[in-house]
């Protein structure tokens, strides 16, 4: 059986889609975030993509679930937090049912509709998905496709820490569970010859576009905390897509 690294984009593109499982990736910060939120204890998991959706959908179904996430980086105005992982952390949920939007992860899980077996990872789980998915593979012989989420704004655009993240999780496959990695393309050979240049994880988050990004905006915290490895045991899925007048969102169990 196969692994393979391939983007949102060129995924879509893809003539013949086999059964396969899933990996959603959005290191900063979406599925860490939704990892971690699980983690602390949240209920259900709703996600959206975008704020106006996500406030319409607690007026019409969930009127005492938290609004969580972000726009363009910032808490969207009205929502309870943003998309910040770090206090998730430190904070109870336990029982909470949750509404999450942001700019590119929740945008790439709700895409996936069509799909069955579609989990959400980050560094923080990453031992534990890799595992589930492994496990769910071998049972039903079928290949594992890892999508990082890459940027709302350029569905082409390469983003460091997704790729980084998911070739630790194909090489992890491959070890572990003798996955072939029949990844290709420019995003994952330029990923490579980073990881062998062997700067330290945190390093090359910290110096990505998208780690900087965050640091000007003073979520120092949430890059640190991304870039843990392994600390949660936790793996989302989507249990199911749902449509209420107009908008389609997913609910992760």
């Amino acid at each position: 059986m196969k692994v393979r690294v391939i983007s949102t984009f060129s995924f879509a593109k893809l003539k013949k889609k086999k059964k396969a499982v899933f990996i959603v990736i959005d290191t900063f910060r979406a599925t860490s975030s939704i990892v971690t939120l699980k983690n602390s204890g949240a209920s259900s998991i709703y996600i959206t993509d975008n704020g106006d959706n996500s406030k319409k959908l607690k007026v019409l179904l969930f009127p005492d679930a938290l609004l969580i996430g972000e726009s363009k980086g910032i808490m969207i105005e009205g929502f309870d937090y943003g998309n910040t992982p770090s206090i998730f952390s430190r904070k109870s949920f336990k029982g909470k049912d949750i509404i999450f939007t942001s700019s590119s992860g929740a945008k790439a899980i709700t895409g996936l509709k069509a799909q069955n077996n579609v989990f959400l990872g980050s560094l923080l789980n990453l031992n534990s998905i890799t595992t589930k998915v492994a496990e769910i593979a071998e049972k039903e012989e079928c290949d594992i496709f890892i999508l990082p989420s890459g940027s709302a704004w350029d569905e082409t655009m390469y983003v460091i820490e997704d790729w980084l993240t998911g070739i630790l999780m194909a090489n992890n496959l491959s070890t572990r569970f003798g996955f072939v990695d029949i990844s290709e393309g420019n995003f994952y050979s330029k990923t490579k010859e980073i990881i062998e240049d062997e700067y330290s994880l945190s390093y090359l988050l910290k110096n990505s576009p998208n780690g900087k990004a965050l640091l000007e905006l003073g979520f120092e915290d949430d890059v640190d905390f991304a870039t843990k490895l392994s600390k949660m045991k936790n793996v989302p899925k989507i249990k199911e897509f749902r449509e209420k007048d107009g908008i389609s969102f997913c609910v992760i169990s």
